[in-house]
Order: structure tokens, then C-alpha cells, then sequence
């Protein structure tokens, strides 16, 4: 009779243990994850677009020490970092955003010379998979009237990002190097890309004219 009550303790308890661990190991995974540890866990492929790139090993230095061999952070908060090339001229910014189950997303500007691209990978289930919810952007929309929008089409993806530190969002412009045709006219609209809920979604203010 002791013996089944002793068990029947025992196994109250070991079920109390397990019950716990799943409890504690559930709150882990809910926890939100910093910008430096998903940039850390990220692999070495977010600086693939770069002239230099960078390994998993230098990644590690260069976010414990804000300096490599290659690289430099030159901004870093919990809101976003900024990798510099020590040759100039790459940079490789770096911001989060979250889904609507929390799940974090890595966004990538990458600036290398005159060239840019955007990048998002989600971060689900201690792996990295490649988003596409950046919105096309191409030059013609910045104008109205057809004899602007053809002379844009010649250079449909003359386009500048410049990433706004203040709202995690994107500033949309021209690109006019080596483009003189393009640099002559006018933008009639505005554009930026806005982080809203699971996407980035396109904004367009009309310019007023003066």
C-alpha cells in the first residue's frame, strides 16, 4: 500500500517536472528575439551582395567588437545596425520587423558602389527562409503623363532606397547616375515603403507643385 502511494507521488511529481520544462521551453521559444542575435544566428548570405562578404566567424567578431577585418558597425542601437566596409564602398543595414505570430523578420539594405537590393528572411522554427514581400518598384511611377513615363521606361529600375531609421520604413527615389535623360524631369509623386502587419505595402503622395 506505501509502495502505490509512494508511486502514485512519484508520478505526480515527474509529470509536475515535465509539465514545467514544456512551460519554460514554450516561453523561450515566445520570447522576442534582439537584432543583434538574429543578425548573429543569420547566415553569412545577408552579406552576400557586398564586394567583400563576410564569414560566420567574422559576422561574430565584427558584432562583439563592432570591428573586423573587413568591416566596421558604424550605427548600432536595438532598433538597427549598420555595417560599413573598411574599403569603401559597401554598407549593409540592418533592421527588424515582426509577423503577426511574432515571428521576426531580418531586413537587409545592402549598398554596393551604385548598386542597391533589399533582402527579408523570416526566422521560424531556428531556420532562415527567404521572404519576397518587398512591392516592385519601377521608375515610370514617379510621373504622370505619358511623355514622362516613356522616357522613365528606358531605365525602368533607376531606384534609390534610403532606409529611415525613425519608423523602420523606406524612402523611394530616383536614381539619376549616368542617367541625364532622367535627371531633366520633374517626379511628380513621392514613394516609400511602409512596414504594415505581414508586408510592405507602397506609398504614393503626389509632389505639389510650386
Amino acid at each position: 500500500m506505501r509502495y502505490n502511494k509512494f508511486s502514485c507521488l512519484l508520478f505526480t511529481f515527474i509529470c509536475f517536472v515535465i509539465s514545467s520544462c514544456n512551460a519554460q521551453k514554450a516561453n523561450r521559444i515566445n520570447e522576442p528575439i534582439s537584432l543583434k542575435k538574429l543578425i548573429e544566428l543569420a547566415p553569412a548570405v545577408i552579406f552576400d551582395e557586398t564586394t567583400e562578404g563576410i564569414s560566420m566567424k567574422e559576422k561574430k567578431e565584427l558584432l562583439a567588437n563592432q570591428t573586423s577585418a573587413n568591416w566596421l558597425l558604424c550605427n548600432k542601437t536595438t532598433s538597427y545596425i549598420v555595417a560599413k566596409a573598411k574599403v569603401p564602398f559597401s554598407s549593409v543595414s540592418m533592421f527588424q520587423v515582426s509577423t503577426e505570430k511574432k515571428e521576426p523578420i531580418l531586413v537587409i539594405l545592402t549598398e554596393n558602389e551604385k548598386t542597391q537590393s533589399i533582402k527579408t528572411m523570416l526566422y521560424k522554427n531556428s531556420q532562415f527562409e527567404s521572404l519576397d514581400i518587398i512591392p516592385k518598384i519601377q521608375t515610370a511611377e514617379f510621373f504622370k503623363g505619358s511623355e514622362k513615363q516613356n522616357i522613365a521606361r528606358k531605365y525602368p529600375y533607376a531606384i534609390n532606397y534610403t532606409f529611415d531609421k525613425s519608423n523602420k520604413s523606406f524612402d523611394v527615389s530616383i536614381s539619376n547616375w549616368m542617367n541625364e535623360e532622367l535627371a531633366a524631369l520633374n517626379p511628380d509623386y513621392r514613394l516609400r515603403l511602409v512596414w504594415k502587419e505581414t508586408k510592405f505595402i507602397k506609398r504614393k503622395v503626389k509632389i505639389k507643385s510650386n
